[in-house]
């Protein structure tokens, strides 16, 4: 028969291991809440509206810059150049047991250039963008002290129904990252334009920081990433 010892080490053995399956299992639970639950590459439905305060101190980061500059931007609002359509494979079943939102299938507008800042923002003005997923609502500050350029194309495009009925197209647990934004849902898609990098590229994103994803240098355009932990 084991020693009494040995049992009072096997047992507080087995209360340790219990106690990190549980803080794992907490620590998905909180995630889950942060970013709405998402599993695999079930669809979630996302609507954005936004809700426009008096002037605070924006914290959300935005697309990490870089070395080169990008073009001169075009002037006026962006021009609508045509369509496209998701041709990424969610999966049928929406997360949390929501309905397969009916904007999913609907076409996405292009454009032919970002708009700029001062068509957009208004000054002294608070935006926070309120996606409301089929997991709960999530709710962005933008930052458009820091980011204007970012700010403004998040805005027009929520403004223009771009993001409804989008999917996270890509989950990666093992750096705590959801990305969305992608009309295509394959990454690759985008509103038409790019735009510049507003940032030094130094940020340290931590759980809830949403930023832009790009594939290099200014080359950001509606997809953006949530750290989850």
């Amino acid at each position: 028969m084991p020693s009494r010892s040995r049992e009072r080490q096997l047992a507080k053995l087995a209360a340790r291991r219990r106690a990190e399956q549980t803080q794992s299992q907490r620590r998905r639970r909180l995630t889950a809440g942060i970013v709405g639950a998402v599993v695999g590459l079930a669809a979630i439905g996302i609507g954005v509206a936004f809700v426009v305060g008096g002037n605070d101190n924006p914290t959300v980061g935005a697309t990490p810059s870089v070395t080169t500059t990008p073009s001169a931007p075009a002037t006026g609002l962006p021009t609508k150049t045509g369509t496209v359509t998701a041709q990424g494979s969610p999966a049928k079943q929406v997360a949390c047991g929501g309905k397969r939102p009916a904007a999913a299938d609907t076409p996405k507008p292009q454009f032919d250039h970002a708009p700029a800042a001062k068509d957009v923002l208004a000054k002294d003005t608070v935006y926070t963008a309120v996606m409301q997923t089929s997991c709960g609502t999530i709710k962005i500050q933008l930052d458009t002290a820091t980011a204007p350029q970012t700010a403004a194309s998040f805005v027009f495009l929520a403004d223009k129904g771009f993001f409804d009925g989008l999917f996270f197209h890509r989950v990666v647990d093992s750096i705590d990252v959801i990305q969305t934004g992608d009309p295509l849902g394959t990454g690759s898609g985008g509103p038409g334009y790019t735009i510049p990098d507003e940032l030094t590229g130094k940020e340290h994103y931590t759980a809830g920081t949403v930023a832009m994803a790009n594939g290099g240098a200014n080359t950001g355009g509606s997809q953006f990433f949530i750290i989850t932990g």
